[in-house]
């Protein structure tokens, strides 16, 4: 790194053609094409550039698996940003994500409300006049193990998901969609301020009675904003989006979702596979402490730092066959990647919604499992109660076939329909 600040950058990134082997179009990740289908960019990247600068967006790619691993954990030169910090510096209430009560809580909660949640949702979807898995069944139970975990009522629990969708939705570039997720957060601050007024004379096990354990003494008003800072900060993107993957990826690949009916151990590989296959958070976003020279290339301080997940965790270099969904692959780690993602020599798909890795033991004695533990048990959980009930339910051929989409820049990566008949 040098000393001398007077410098500009981009004198020492001027590019000739022998830089330059394959033509990026400047604000690729922007394209219609792209957002349909990232995987041909990304693997051009990929096996050109170890780092590319896009000028447009004024961001580096890093797309190669030991690359993005390495600069994920690399928290001496890079680091993340809170989410919250895109509706602006001046959002009320705090992330409690790591406070013991409200950790507890969080986590008890979703141990002890998925089984019991998914059993309720796949009743209401059989008794159901629709047949769409995602909107019908995956979405509801997020929605409703969401509700239980947090404390809301089962009255509320459609007004406070909606809210929180549209509050998820805003965090972006996209001035309407952050209007939005402002005014959302308004609203869904007074449901909670509410709740947590009755939650004094009557608390529970969950998150917002653990936050007046926290601190008791703090108005009904401050509690609240800590809560939707909070739930910002709480990833379940992942949960949604990977159940739905997972699906998906079992329905149009029959002899995988075979393997999976004959042993329901598997189904905790087929999630691992799918995180890695198709991971609904296709990027990290990492900024750089300082001045970082790397890749042959000075990344200025503050400069950000793409990880595309999407694109290492199908790199050819590491995995076999990567474009391929196999739940019996040989170079993948079916554990999670606790502080490394490589355990026993084989690599772990990277996840960047359930970051940062745990450096803990897998079952901690004093407190519930990690994020990633968490989210895999209810995923296992939701998608186990299904498939147990699979020969009830057969793909609609009438419907167009279910793939792994998403609406725009930034967006989650999943399967948004997949409609199903019974017999």
């Amino acid at each position: 790194m040098s000393t001398d600040r007077s410098r500009s950058y981009e004198v020492y990134q001027r590019q000739t053609e022998r830089d330059i082997p394959v033509v990026i179009p400047p604000g690729f990740s922007l394209a219609p094409e792209f957002v349909a289908d990232p995987y041909p960019t990304l693997a051009r990247l990929r096996d050109n550039y170890p780092c590319f600068r896009d000028w447009y967006t004024n961001t580096w790619w890093v797309t190669r698996y030991d690359d993005v691993t390495s600069l994920i954990a690399d928290d001496a030169s890079f680091t993340s940003r809170p989410r919250r910090l895109a509706y602006g510096a001046d959002v009320a209430g705090q992330n409690l994500r790591d406070e013991p009560a409200v950790r507890n809580a969080f986590g008890h909660g979703m141990q002890h409300h998925a089984a019991t949640v998914a059993e309720e949702s796949l009743h209401s979807f059989a008794t159901s006049a629709g047949g769409d898995l995602i909107a019908d069944y995956v979405g509801p139970f997020t929605e409703e193990l969401l509700a239980r975990v947090i404390g809301v009522p089962k009255a509320e629990s459609s007004r406070f998901s909606a809210l929180w969708r549209v509050v998820d939705e805003g965090v972006g570039w996209h001035a309407g969609r952050q209007d939005r997720g402002r005014q959302a957060m308004t609203e869904m601050g007074d449901m909670l301020a509410k709740l947590i007024a009755q939650k004094r004379l009557d608390p529970s096990d969950d998150v917002l009675s653990a936050l007046l354990i926290w601190q008791a003494d703090a108005s009904d008003v401050e509690l609240a904003d800590h809560a939707v800072a909070t739930l910002l900060e709480v990833d379940l993107r992942t949960l949604e989006g990977s159940l739905a993957n997972l699906l998906c990826l079992l329905m149009i690949h029959p002899d995988q979702h075979a393997l999976v009916r004959e042993d329901d151990e598997m189904l905790i590989r087929a999630w691992q596979e799918t995180m890695r296959h198709s991971p609904p958070i296709t990027e990290a976003h990492h900024y750089t402490t300082r001045e970082v020279e790397r890749f042959g290339m000075l990344l200025p301080n503050g400069g950000l730092v793409v990880c595309s997940a999407a694109a290492a965790n199908r790199d050819p270099q590491t995995f076999s066959d990567a474009d391929s969904f196999d739940i019996t692959r040989k170079d993948l780690a079916y554990r999670e990647p606790r502080g490394q993602f490589r355990i026993d020599g084989l690599p772990a798909g990277v996840a960047p919604g359930l970051a940062p890795l745990s450096k803990l033991p897998a079952r901690p004695a004093d407190r519930p499992p990690s994020h990633y533990a968490l989210t895999a048990e209810a995923v296992v959980a939701a998608a186990g109660v299904l498939i147990a009930e699979a020969p009830l339910f057969r793909l609609d051929t009438s419907w167009r076939p279910p793939q792994v989409t998403c609406r725009w820049p930034g967006d989650v990566r999943t399967c948004r329909q997949m409609v199903v008949r019974a017999g």
